[in-house]
């Protein structure tokens, strides 16, 4: 029997100026990924957070920097939601064992792909994989 690794992805968001066109796709962008890999006994073998530059709002919520105690200067210098991403998938790839991927909320998979399509970013065949996979 195979044994199965589990990660378990939580996603902090800002929203997208009201004004902003973007919102149309998408009303709020990721500033924050956060995910912890468990094996199948739920001990944790290893973690990935990375903080993720908003691209339409140049401020942070109020709200949100206060519930996740993310402020602006925080996110300004940290990598733009593509390569964030990438990040991200690279270390799930890189785990080297079957993995199942869960969210704290099913909004999380509908935010995911709405920013891949807002933000043009191009998925390679493994990333589907994780991003296709409810």
């Amino acid at each position: 029997e195979v044994s199965m690794n589990h990660i378990v992805v939580d996603l902090e968001m800002n929203p997208i100026s009201k004004k902003h066109p973007a919102r149309a796709v998408c009303r709020s962008e990721i500033i924050e990924i956060g995910a912890v890999l468990i094996d199948e006994n739920l001990n944790e073998i290893a973690a990935f957070r990375t903080y993720v530059r908003p691209e339409y709002n140049i401020r942070i919520n109020p709200d949100v920097e206060k519930l996740t105690g993310i402020s602006f200067a925080m996110v300004e210098n940290a990598p733009c939601f593509s390569e964030a991403f990438h990040m991200f998938t690279d270390w799930c790839l890189g785990t080297g064992k079957e993995f199942v991927i869960h969210a704290w909320r099913n909004a999380d998979y509908a935010q995911i792909k709405h920013e891949i399509e807002l933000k043009g970013y191009q998925p390679s065949e493994e990333e589907k994989r994780i991003t296709e996979t409810p």
